[in-house]
């Protein structure tokens, strides 16, 4: 991980270290290094300019939360050479419940293509990819399109647990 940006705020930990001995530490999370993360902006665009939010769920659910915070937030990078993480900012619920001018499947597709052609997706066998959704119906989604399932799926069960 790179460092770079902060958080303000203070944490004190305690520890169990061996035999019943405890440790204790001040935690700053403004030593804390940065995540840095790349936001896929094809995705974003996309889902942007093809949907409409209707209902409280989706404009306040936590894909579109999520995908808000992270439009603007300090520690997103531009250049994804410099990245530590990858986000697929993709809203299924919204295409779900027909909100948009494309089907689930076609947004499904366009995302497969975008990370397909991704040298970055490649690299790490897409072990540095975060994709959120919430909605269970998004399995069944994704099952209608196999290719797309098996990059997923090969990419969640080959993640290295440190």
């Amino acid at each position: 991980m790179r460092s770079g940006g902060w958080v303000r705020g203070r944490r004190r930990r305690i520890a169990a270290a061996g035999e019943g001995a405890r440790l204790e530490w001040d935690s700053t999370l403004e030593d804390q290094p940065a995540v840095r993360f790349f936001l896929y902006e094809d995705v974003l665009e996309d889902f942007t300019a093809h949907c409409e939010i209707k209902d409280r769920y989706a404009a306040k659910g936590a894909e579109a939360l999520w995908i808000e915070q992270l439009v603007d937030h300090p520690w997103r990078t531009r250049d994804p050479e410099t990245a530590d993480l990858f986000v697929i900012p993709a809203n299924f619920y919204a295409a779900h419940r027909g909100w948009c001018r494309k089907t689930p499947e076609e947004f499904l597709r366009t995302t497969s293509r975008t990370l397909e052609g991704s040298d970055w997706f490649h690299r790490s066998g897409g072990r540095d990819h975060v994709i959120l959704s919430t909605f269970f119906e998004s399995w069944r989604q994704i099952e209608r399109l196999p290719k797309f399932r098996n990059m997923i799926t090969r990419a969640a069960h080959t993640r290295r647990i440190v």
